[in-house]
């Protein structure tokens, strides 16, 4: 079994604060876990007028999501087309990205707008695993701050990889 180091860290974070909010409201990217063919909820956005949500690409971030403008097409990526859903009850909105791939692995960030501001924002790195394992507990080493996380997944490399 290969065991790959994974340390989640600001480096890692590629996303440039908003203009809307100071360097102390963005946060770090989350690190969120799921399997193949499962649903990512990107968070909800209560009592706002729209929800946008970015992925992290080499050449800068790509929309993937605006509920501001419902006249307008806002088609996603290719590679999401048809598996990404925006709740539209004005009180609550939402992202969705179902039928997850491996592909699907990457930093996401879903921003909430109310009278033409970010109001919030959560920034997600998603790792999507072939199967899913059972919960347990997670030690983080005090030296580095990594930690073993056993994920089997093409994604990272040959099948039984687990990241470390």
């Amino acid at each position: 079994m290969k065991r790959l180091f994974l340390v989640l860290q600001t480096s890692l974070f590629p996303f440039k604060s908003a203009p809307n909010l100071t360097s102390t409201q963005v946060e770090e990217p989350e690190p969120v876990f799921r399997s193949e063919s499962s649903t990512i909820e990107m968070g909800y956005c209560f009592g706002t007028d729209y929800i946008v949500v970015y992925r992290s690409t080499p050449e800068g971030d790509q929309l993937i999501g605006n509920s501001s403008n419902k006249n307008m097409t806002n088609a996603p990526p290719a590679d999401l087309r048809g598996r990404t859903d925006i709740s539209d009850d004005p009180d609550l909105l939402g992202f969705q990205i179902h039928n997850l791939t491996h592909l699907d692995s990457g930093i996401y960030r879903r921003e909430c707008w109310k009278n033409q501001m970010i109001i919030s924002q959560k920034t997600q790195q998603l790792i999507v695993c072939k199967e899913e394992i059972k919960s347990e507990l997670i030690s983080v080493n005090k030296e580095n701050g990594g930690t073993e996380l056993l994920c089997r997944s093409s994604a990272i490399g040959s099948e039984e990889t687990s990241l470390v």
